[in-house]
């Protein structure tokens, strides 16, 4: 009976993976540019944090 549950609780998953295009044989290139330009904007954001940290403690 446990078996049943599994299956069925796994047919959802999978037709919601098709319908969001994250299933197997989805175009994976968008997904790859976005997030290398969520790291380029978080490394913009932690060097403009740095940036700012050695100004303010700055010997003047």
């Amino acid at each position: 009976m446990e078996g049943g549950m599994a299956t069925y609780e796994a047919f959802p998953r999978r037709r919601r993976q098709t319908a969001s295009g994250t299933g197997p044989g989805s175009d994976q290139s968008g997904g790859i540019a976005k997030d290398l330009l969520q790291s380029l904007v978080l490394l913009l954001l932690l060097a403009v944090v740095l940036a700012i940290r050695i100004y303010v403690t700055a010997p003047i």
